[in-house]
């Protein structure tokens, strides 16, 4: 799953905005993300925190598949908990 800091996106909008128009090939820009491996995001993490606990996720507790369905998701059980009925961009059509 690609991931991605906060302040990694915003410099990127930035310098895209700073950037001369002359030098820029096109006027749409994906700002890509990595994609680390678990074992890869816990090396990182362990550098930083080295007393940190990690677990291996397991898939009869969700795991991966859970966080992987993404904001539609989301936001249709959000919707569904608080009763609102309202159909957004994000909504199936019926």
């Amino acid at each position: 799953m690609p991931f991605m800091t906060m302040p990694d996106a915003v410099g990127a909008i930035l310098r895209l905005d700073g950037a001369e128009a002359s030098h820029l090939t096109t006027r749409v820009y994906n700002i890509a993300a990595f994609s680390p491996s678990a074992a890869e995001l816990k090396s990182a993490v362990l550098t930083h925190f080295p007393d940190a606990r990690t677990a291996r996720s397991s898939p009869s507790r969700g795991g991966r598949r859970s966080w992987t369905r993404g904001p539609q998701a989301w936001t249709t059980r959000a919707r569904a908990a608080t009763g609102d009925t309202r159909r957004g961009i994000d909504s199936p059509r019926r």
